[in-house]
């Protein structure tokens, strides 16, 4: 009786065992399904993104984005507006001088700070009249003038490709005198709670 207990229950986990093959395969190959697709759909996206690079169209935007995310202020002269890279190159460079500042005053406090506490008689201390807590305090100073340098170096960066793409787009927005913005009442007194509005709109003016 025992042995044919066993036996089926022997039989019942290679059926278990079985069945679990199978499920592993059918999902092993939904998988691997979902990341062909995934695959190739992220390959028609870069193919469209290079493509818009490059379009000889002008302007394009994306082009204009990409040329100023490579090396900043070219996008902005690609779209005529020469005026704004040297503006970009001095926030740039005023971001990169703060980082070179504030990372060698760091690094010259950080280096004050171990010589205090060495306790090495030998150690020549920079600044003798200053307290442990105090040079921990401009230490961390600094630090954190270098860490917001960084940050402001790498928006300018990015808010410079932005504005090559935003420039890139208003370069073929209609602008000129006959484009006219016309405001006018409206309402609405067909429901049973009337309500009244401005509505604007714009419209082109035609010599008669």
């Amino acid at each position: 009786m025992l042995r044919s207990f066993l036996l089926l229950l022997l039989i019942c986990f290679c059926l278990v065992l079985s069945a679990q093959e199978k499920d592993t395969s059918v999902v092993a190959v939904d998988t691997s399904k979902v990341l062909l697709s995934d695959s190739i759909e992220v390959k028609k996206i870069k193919g469209k993104f290079f493509k818009k690079i490059l379009d000889k169209t002008y302007p394009n935007p994306e082009r204009a984005a990409a040329m100023s995310f490579i090396l900043p202020g070219t996008g902005q002269i690609y779209n005529k507006k020469w005026w704004k890279a040297p503006i970009i190159y001095g926030a740039l460079g005023g971001a990169g001088f703060l980082i070179y500042d504030s990372n060698k005053r760091y690094k010259d406090f950080q280096e004050a700070y171990l010589f205090r506490v060495d306790d090495d008689p030998n150690t020549i201390d920079p600044y003798p009249n200053a307290s442990e807590a105090t040079l921990l305090s401009i230490r961390n100073r600094y630090d954190k003038r270098r860490q917001q340098s960084y940050v402001a170096f790498f928006a300018v960066w990015l808010l410079n490709s932005i504005d090559a793409f935003v420039d890139a787009h208003l370069v073929s927005f209609d602008v000129n005198e006959d484009l006219s913005l016309v405001l006018k009442p409206s309402g609405n007194f067909e429901s049973n709670i009337a309500s009244i509005g401005v509505s604007f709109s714009l419209q082109t003016k035609h010599n008669k």
